[in-house]
């Protein structure tokens, strides 16, 4: 069934438009975009893909060359033009993905940041009082003698967080707090990538049913064998 439905595709497509609807399969760099998986660009992308991906990878390859074949029956595609658009979404979604995940780690450290700048002058006169009271103790422990080079930069930046400019730049926010903008429904990134998709690919004359099959094929929207 494969076979047939990849011999029909490429009678209608050039090889390298067939090759980059089928990478478009692999879902691996959709999670390292949402920082869930580490970016091992060197690994081959089948073993990411078996690791990292959102899985059902054959059934989805059935579905993307199913849909594709389907869309190709109707007549004049523009097969380069659902490519572009599936990769154009792939990228808005990734983006999109990122920018959640870098705001809300803004948010995170800003919550925390009041009290850093307090709790390391704490922690550098507690290690300063350490290192007094070491070199009261008798008979001094040997290994005392490491604590001069320890002892002298730890006063540097026991001097250093005094500094107003030091405490400024660590009590300072680091940005805008996520709150700040309009946070999606769900708290999903926002889904103006697929709304251009859908529009998009309608102007390509794909139908909604062959268009949410494309979409499920890339791992773009959760893949379901209900079809």
């Amino acid at each position: 069934m494969e076979r047939q439905a990849r011999k029909a595709i490429a009678a209608e497509l050039p090889s390298d438009l067939v090759a980059r609807f089928e990478d478009l399969l692999f879902t691996y760099p959709l999670r390292q975009a949402r920082g869930e998986v580490p970016w091992r660009v060197r690994d081959d992308p089948h073993t990411l893909e078996s690791q990292f991906g959102f899985g059902h990878y054959d059934e989805r390859k059935h579905l993307l060359l199913d849909t594709l074949q389907a869309v190709l029956r109707r007549g004049k595609v523009n097969g380069a033009g659902i490519c572009n658009t599936l990769e154009v979404a792939r990228t808005e979604y990734m983006v999109a993905q990122s920018a959640q995940i870098n705001a809300e780690l803004v948010e995170k450290l800003n919550v925390t940041r009041p009290s850093v700048h307090h709790r390391l002058k704490v922690a550098v006169q507690d290690a300063l009082a350490f290192f007094r009271d070491t070199g009261y103790a008798c008979p001094r422990p040997a290994w005392a003698e490491e604590f001069p080079p320890l002892l002298y930069h730890t006063q540097q930046l026991a001097q250093l967080l005094d500094e107003k400019r030091v405490a400024n730049v660590l009590t300072r926010p680091l940005g805008p707090s996520v709150r700040a903008a309009k946070r999606p429904q769900g708290g999903r990134p926002a889904t103006a990538w697929r709304r251009r998709a859908h529009a998009d690919l309608r102007r390509l004359g794909v139908s909604r049913k062959h268009r949410d099959n494309f979409l499920q094929a890339v791992g773009l929207l959760p893949y379901s064998d209900a079809d």
